[in-house]
């Protein structure tokens, strides 16, 4: 599993720290005390640097048996079990890791606070975080107990951790898959060309801050699979500037259309009917196989969209008062009546903040008011 050996080194460093500290401190004590010190120096300190040594060598020795597992168990017929279960699960993987990572900065983060005020709040916060966090993550944890059992029976036995760990490492390599699968179209001889691929794909993606760093370590990977070795910085300037020629391009596109582009408040006046033909016009716009649901017996999906081998199912409200927890509900039963990857739910104004948390627990994409702007201006 992943082992840092640095550990030792940390260790070995600050074990030399402390005797230099020592050599220097003993001169200054008497010579008869100094004498004592000296002496059970000498005898004490090669009998627990050996014990050091034993016990690194035992340590090493078994992270080593554990990676061979490893090895090993990815090599097995029983491997695809776990692949599977990331395949089959990946959405809710994928929230789930997220927050992991979330609060794994949350932890650093409270080692960090100087302050005793700012650490005791910083280490009740995480505290709070993690009981939510197992709560809100029960039915993925549960199921990850499922299949620690499974690989039990077939002779493959981990800890709940090492597990998770594996899992993690899967989830990596297939979203990685996944993003290459979607930009490796025709094969190109230009490093722009690749890049436009990239910002036409995940334009929305990208500009999100927090999921900025994962997709620019994607497309570095992946430019270098093409042959294409470049920098981080240097990448990150190439994108920037191609970001902004797309940009000032669809702008000339957009002022020379003799369509008028509809605002937000003219789409407020819609009825319903009307708001989700719109939208099927603008997720085709972005690409986007639109089946438009009956008026009738929709179970809850207005629009189903298809793209990237993905369904994701759509709820649509033209409200002018905060959208509920109802909408999440409805969209939550229409992936399984669907079979739907994924689901969102769009409006023209806002969701409650009951809302907003029922989403996050079921991995719910929400589109705002602002958020709908956004689309609108860029794709119609």
């Amino acid at each position: 599993m992943k082992r840092d050996k640095k550990i030792f080194l940390k260790i070995e460093i600050g074990g030399i720290i402390f005797i230099i500290g020592l050599l220097i401190f003993l001169p200054l004590i008497s010579s008869d005390t100094f004498l004592i010190f000296f002496i059970t120096f000498i005898i004490l300190f090669p009998i627990f640097l050996i014990i050091y040594l034993k016990i690194k060598e035992e340590i090493i020795k078994k992270w080593e048996k554990e990676a061979e597992k490893i090895k090993k168990f990815k090599k097995s017929n029983e491997y695809v079990y776990l692949s599977k279960f990331v395949n089959k699960y990946f959405n809710e993987l994928e929230s789930f890791f997220s927050e992991i990572e979330r609060l794994e900065k949350l932890k650093e983060e409270s080692k960090k606070s100087k302050e005793p005020v700012d650490k005791f709040i910083s280490k009740t916060m995480f505290e709070f975080d993690i009981s939510f966090f197992e709560t809100k993550y029960k039915d993925i944890l549960r199921k990850i107990d499922l299949l620690k059992e499974t690989l039990e029976k077939k002779g493959w036995s981990f800890l709940k951790n090492e597990l998770i760990e594996l899992i993690e490492d899967e989830f990596k390599r297939q979203e990685y898959g996944r993003f290459k699968k979607r930009i490796n179209g025709k094969k190109r001889k230009k490093l722009e060309t690749y890049i436009r691929d990239f910002l036409e794909t995940y334009w929305e993606e990208y500009e999100n801050v927090e999921e900025q760093e994962k997709y620019l370590n994607f497309l570095k990977k992946f430019l270098e699979e093409k042959g294409f070795k470049t920098e981080k910085e240097e990448l990150e300037n190439k994108i920037r500037e191609i970001k902004k020629e797309m940009e000032i391009s669809r702008f000339e596109k957009k002022l020379f259309e003799k369509e008028k582009q509809l605002t937000i408040e003219e789409i407020e006046l819609m009825n319903g009917y009307e708001f989700e033909k719109f939208l099927k016009r603008l997720f085709e716009k972005m690409g986007y196989k639109v089946i438009h649901t009956s008026l009738s017996k929709d179970q809850g999906a207005d629009l189903i969209l298809s793209k990237f081998g993905e369904k994701i199912v759509v709820q649509a409200k033209r409200y002018s008062n905060k959208v509920g927890n109802r909408a999440i509900q409805e969209v939550v039963a229409a992936i399984k009546h669907y079979k739907a990857d994924k689901a969102m739910v769009i409006c023209t104004s806002n969701f409650t903040r009951s809302a907003i948390e029922l989403a996050e627990s079921n991995n719910i994409k929400l589109i705002d008011r602002d958020g709908l702007n956004k689309l609108i201006d860029r794709f119609l």
